[in-house]
């Protein structure tokens, strides 16, 4: 049987199976695209393709839902991916806060004994005394923040900027349809 007969017009894999049974990872995956255009895709690009010769018309949505059922999380993972708002120009930033305290402490005792001694004198008279007595605290506290962007030096930003605009090109969702409709359809390798 035909992938065209057995998902017709009105009766696609994703208005009947996807949006019904899976509402909210379907909005995740294709947003407010409505799935009659999704099935009318499917069917033009899949529409001459054999479909898995266990499937019937009785089953074929319980099929197709338990495909879903184990391919979701995944697509769901990658459409989150893919609808994050990236800055390819700052994908890194760090910030380090640092906060020094330096306590200085200095204490100095000074004692000058100056002695006179007259031309004719033996001895040295004391005449002079000083006492210097210095003590000095001091204590400071610095705080500095450093903020680094950028992509680290062992990137190169065009080769990153080269990397997200492939993926933006990727037409994700035209891959999640193939890989649903390869689930139930057989391959001419096969």
């Amino acid at each position: 049987m035909k992938y065209s007969e057995l998902f017709t017009k009105g009766n696609g894999i994703f208005a009947t199976v996807f949006k019904t049974e899976y509402p909210t990872e379907y909005a995740a995956i294709f947003g407010d695209t409505d799935p009659t255009k999704l099935d009318a895709y499917a069917l033009l690009m899949y529409g001459g393709k054999t479909v898995v010769s266990s499937i019937t018309s009785d089953n074929a949505s319980d099929v197709v839902s338990a495909v879903i059922a184990v391919n979701v999380q995944g697509w769901e993972r990658e459409a989150a991916a893919m609808l994050a708002d990236y800055d390819v120009l700052t994908p890194v930033t760090g910030s380090v806060e640092r906060t020094e305290t330096v306590t200085l402490q200095e204490s100095a005792d000074n004692t000058e004994t100056g002695a006179n001694k007259a031309f004719n004198d033996t001895d040295f008279s004391d005449s002079d005394r000083k006492t210097a007595q210095d003590e000095r605290n001091r204590t400071e506290s610095r705080k500095t923040t450093e903020t680094s962007k950028g992509t680290g030096a062992s990137k190169s930003i065009s080769t990153e900027i080269a990397k997200e605009l492939q993926l933006r090109r990727d037409n994700w969702r035209k891959n999640i349809i193939f890989a649903l409709v390869r689930e139930i359809t057989t391959s001419i390798y096969e």
